[in-house]
């Protein structure tokens, strides 16, 4: 039950907004993909990584703060060879470890290091249960198959209960029509799904966040005027879903909000509620291990290394600071999005307290690599 008690707990910091509940660590910035819509090669810099001795600093300042979850990114985490002994660190020290994989080339011996080090959640990047198309978007032949033996083996090693287990899915163009089809495959291989609508800034406008999914294509991601009317008929039927039991991760608000983003770029949670969760809710930090505000710029003269971090992080200083930078973005419809409806919207929360008792009560069944190929096409025959 330990997922439900750091919900519980994380939950509780989201009611009281003065505490951060979720940090996300880039824990490298090498990645054995180029995937087409990614930032990373544009903007993950080079920066030298930490060593396990100075991400124990950083596990301190964050429990100190408050912190009760920490999402190891990058990058790909599961190149860093001491990813094992980076989980153990922050899961010794009480934080909830979730780590984010695009799911190529791991072995089900590095996934079940990983789980038995104290990781209680993976999400995987899956754009597609078309081969050609995943392929394509990856950069990479062969991504597709290992994409799905890496799902395979996450149900063979992952706890039965208490494990949220995610794949990540970037609403684009590409993939648009398929969406009902990837949560009926999310659902029924046991997982949740979280569907992150495509971003792109204007930069004639000077729009910040500067770099969500400004990868090496743009133009043929982006939902153009004609596709208006299938995104309104798609994400009806995905509320359809939800309200019907599928295992659709962000919430229903999430899903019509969603909408009005892909189809004019519109924010309306911040375009109401003008702030967001960061950085009393969510932050980020980078490789080098400074404070990062979200799509902006690293704050250079503030290290989570520092001794005095949490003195810096609860300064008043430092608070207007932060939410000065914020406020200057026009929103997004990325993870801020759902914590920030999450802190203002009791359904919201609601959706999320029900999902993690479901996660707590379900056993889930072990799926073979074949089972998982069955799967897909029984659904692509429906």
């Amino acid at each position: 039950m330990t997922n439900l008690k750091s919900a519980i707990s994380s939950f509780g910091n989201l009611i009281i907004h003065n505490k951060p509940y979720y940090a996300y660590f880039y824990v490298t910035n090498r990645c054995n993909l180029s995937c087409r819509m990614c930032f990373t090669a544009n903007y993950v810099s080079q920066e030298k990584r930490l060593e396990t001795f100075e991400i124990e600093i950083l596990a301190n300042n964050l429990k100190k703060i408050g912190v009760k979850i920490v999402s190891l990114t990058g990058g790909e985490p599961l190149m860093r060879e001491d990813l094992v002994s980076i989980i153990r660190i922050f899961s010794e020290k009480g934080l909830a470890v979730h780590l984010q994989t695009n799911g190529f080339d791991v072995s089900s011996k590095r996934l079940k290091e990983v789980i038995d080090a104290g990781c209680s959640a993976i999400a995987v990047s899956l754009a597609s249960l078309d081969p050609q198309k995943q392929d394509y978007i990856c950069g990479q032949n062969g991504a597709w198959q290992d994409i799905m033996k890496t799902l395979s083996c996450i149900t063979a090693e992952s706890p039965k209960r208490g494990f949220l287990r995610t794949i990540t899915t970037v609403v684009s163009r590409h993939n648009l029509e398929e969406l009902p089809d990837l949560v009926a495959f999310a659902t029924k291989i046991g997982f949740y799904i979280f569907l992150l609508p495509f971003h792109i800034p204007n930069f004639q406008k000077g729009e910040r966040p500067k770099h969500f999914f400004t990868g090496s294509e743009t133009s043929t991601w982006m939902i153009k005027p004609n596709d208006f009317g299938l995104v309104d008929s798609i994400y009806q039927k995905l509320l359809k879903m939800k309200k019907n039991g599928s295992n659709i991760y962000v919430s229903s608000r999430f899903l019509r909000e969603s909408i009005e983003f892909l189809k004019y770029g519109n924010v309306l949670w911040k375009n109401k509620y003008l702030s967001c969760a960061f950085p009393n809710s969510i932050f980020f930090i980078t490789v080098d291990g400074h404070f990062h505000v979200c799509g902006f710029e690293k704050f250079n003269d503030v290290s989570l290394l520092n001794p005095d971090f949490p003195k810096i992080f609860y300064s008043k200083k430092f608070q207007e600071r932060t939410q000065g930078v914020a406020r200057q973005c026009k929103g997004c419809m990325c993870a801020m999005a759902e914590t920030s409806l999450l802190r203002r919207d009791i359904s919201v929360l609601y959706e999320k307290i029900v999902i993690n008792i479901k996660l707590n009560c379900m056993n889930r069944r072990v799926l073979s690599y074949e089972g998982i190929l069955k799967i897909i096409n029984n659904i692509s025959n429906v």
